[in-house]
């Protein structure tokens, strides 16, 4: 029943764009939240492949240093011929001419000239190892820098007979290896270690 005198409202339609404006503020939010969802989860892909690639670098490089003594050791590599320029072992390069390094992070170098290491069939990581020559017959370049870092330049003097080795590992990880971290590290070794 209707009360005498009272006509029904007309009605504007206003409940209805509120509604519409809230699911499209509702909507827009989920957006972003999934877009910042994926993000984060990306970033966190990216981050554990870092950390993988550096530990496969890691892991590449204590490789290389073992290899380095154990061959030189039971004579399978020599300083003269292993390490020669033009006959020598892939991987292994005589930096004694060349006041600039092997350049360990052009990563197209590393793989065409390094040695590579798997495990379970997988490559993880490949190795450079430098010739760098006798710690006392290094040619300083001009700045007056030994091609070694200082500490070792300075040991030459407890030792001039001491050889100089560069160890540059390359670890990858990721999907084809997308991610990637370079180590390296010189060694000085006296030559009567390998050389009876």
């Amino acid at each position: 029943m209707r009360s005498r005198g009272t006509q029904p409202r007309a009605q504007q339609g206003a409940a209805l764009l509120v509604v519409l404006v809230m699911l499209a503020a509702v909507g827009l939010l989920a957006v972003i939240g999934a877009e910042d969802s994926q993000l984060q989860a990306k970033m966190s892909l990216n981050s554990r492949h870092y950390e993988q690639a550096y530990n496969n670098a890691e892991s590449t490089l204590v490789i290389a240093e073992k290899t380095l003594l154990d061959n030189l050791k039971d004579g399978t590599w020599q300083v003269e011929s292993s390490f020669d320029k033009d006959t020598g072992i892939k991987g292994l390069l005589n930096n004694t001419d060349d006041l600039a390094p092997f350049d360990a992070a052009d990563r197209d170098a590393m793989m065409v000239n390094g040695i590579e290491i798997k495990e379970k069939g997988i490559a993880i990581g490949v190795y450079v190892i430098e010739y760098l020559g006798k710690l006392d017959e290094m040619p300083m370049s001009s700045s007056g820098d030994a091609p070694v870092n200082q500490a070792n330049a300075e040991n030459a003097f407890d030792n001039p007979l001491k050889e100089a080795f560069r160890v540059s590992a390359l670890g990858s990880a990721g999907a084809s290896g997308s991610s990637w971290a370079v180590v390296q590290s010189e060694m000085s070794l006296d030559p009567s270690y390998y050389k009876e």
